[in-house]
């Protein structure tokens, strides 16, 4: 994302995208798409597969990993100033795809030793967030990519590093 930054490329894709949907094109289910990861994380455990930890501990990560998401993300958007492809202000990172990549991750490492599937589903979920975010005109490819590593980092640093607090 930081390499791709203010491209000659970003921008060419954004303008064959536009090109492709028009400009006032904007399908605004990447709003909600972000949480279904959330839904998972918790229907998984009333259905009755086994999670990593109790749901205590996966509440507990997932507000703890939104919470730094939240302050990196819009530490950022404040310090950087980029502006979005429609000229709105705050574009980078993007914030709906390091959070829909924070519940992803959540997702993945509370199933990923139990039901692979459900552990890799959440992603499908936070990239079509991604990519929406871009097809919106919400965001450039940078941004989104930014994001997604800020979430999947910043979440699986808190699964490192929390357990050794007890």
């Amino acid at each position: 994302g930081l390499l791709l930054n203010n491209s000659v490329t970003e921008k060419e894709l954004q303008k064959t995208i536009r090109k492709k949907v028009g400009d006032d094109f904007e399908f605004k289910i990447d709003n909600h798409l972000q949480y279904i990861p959330i839904i998972q994380l918790y229907a998984g455990g009333v259905a009755g597969l086994k999670t990593k930890n109790s749901w205590f501990n996966q509440t507990k990560y997932l507000i703890i990993s939104n919470t730094l998401t939240r302050l990196f993300t819009y530490g950022l958007k404040q310090s950087i100033h980029k502006l979005r492809p429609s000229n709105k202000p705050h574009s980078f990172p993007s914030g709906h795809t390091s959070f829909a990549f924070t519940n992803a991750t959540v997702l993945y490492c509370e199933y990923i030793n139990s039901s692979p599937i459900m552990a890799y589903s959440g992603f499908g979920f936070a990239s079509s967030t991604a990519i929406l975010r871009i097809v919106n005109n919400k965001h450039w490819l940078s941004d989104v990519l930014t994001g997604a590593g800020l979430g999947i980092l910043i979440t699986k640093l808190v699964y490192h590093f929390e357990p050794l607090k007890n």
